[in-house]
């Protein structure tokens, strides 16, 4: 079965879905010292996304993940290691129809800086945030569920505005 690449209009209800899961989250990670975020388009009100809530956990020792393995096990998610990017821990949860990736780092490692910088960069710039959304509608269309061909779509974007984030 192939996972179909959509893109919503803004729900109003995905904040309360983070926070939700935080709060999940803090009762998994309670004997550790976390910091944990609402990252993606899903974050940024307003802003068309995948309906799939983005969550980066930043923790002073990685091996916590392992550690906490059966505890996010009992949550859904799912272990894939670190996926295409070093230093981090990524899960996903709901299966082909997922609902959430959680995103595991080291406290501010260049990756976790990276999605936050993003993040609050389309939080400050609406404009941006509706160019966005509309290459991924765009992307979304001509892709034919392809999630490596979706990704292409939108990297020159990300990554020119990746820059200009992380110069604030």
């Amino acid at each position: 079965m192939i996972r179909k690449i959509v893109v919503d209009n803004y729900n109003s209800n995905w904040p309360a879905q983070f926070q939700q899961e935080e709060a999940a989250l803090k009762i998994v990670f309670t004997d550790s010292n976390v910091a944990i975020h609402h990252i993606g388009s899903t974050s940024v009100q307003g802003l068309s996304a995948k309906p799939i809530i983005d969550i980066l956990v930043e923790v002073d020792c990685l091996s916590c993940f392992e550690e906490k393995h059966i505890e996010l096990g009992a949550l859904g998610y799912i272990a894939k290691g670190e996926n295409g990017i070093v230093g981090r821990r990524y899960f996903q949860k709901g299966g082909i129809n997922r609902s959430h990736h959680l995103h595991g780092f080291k406290r501010n490692d260049i990756h976790a800086l990276k999605h936050l910088a993003f993040r609050d960069y389309l939080r400050s710039n609406p404009t941006v945030a509706l160019e966005y959304a509309e290459l991924k509608r765009g992307v979304a269309e001509q892709c034919l569920h392809d999630m490596n061909t979706y990704m292409q779509g939108k990297d020159s974007f990300i990554q020119h505005h990746l820059a200009l984030a992380m110069k604030v």
